[in-house]
């Protein structure tokens, strides 16, 4: 992980150490397993609209089947 070029606060959040992203992962987490009360809680922490989270996560799929497709 240490030869990977992502910033700090990523590899700190993907290797389960303290990063101000936690939280966004968690409910990235969350989203992507159907947990909707830690969705709807994590949603109001960050003070984001659930439709927002589910839009933003579907953009996200999205995007990663685009780049996967074009690999």
């Amino acid at each position: 992980m240490e030869n990977v070029p992502v910033d700090r606060e990523i590899k700190a959040v993907l290797q389960d150490r303290p990063s101000s992203l936690s939280r966004f992962y968690q409910l990235m987490l969350a989203q992507e397993s159907g947990n909707w009360q830690s969705v709807s809680e994590l949603a109001h922490q960050l003070h984001l609209g659930e439709t927002t989270v589910a839009e933003a996560y579907w953009d996200a799929v999205r995007w990663a089947q685009q780049v996967s497709a074009q690999g």
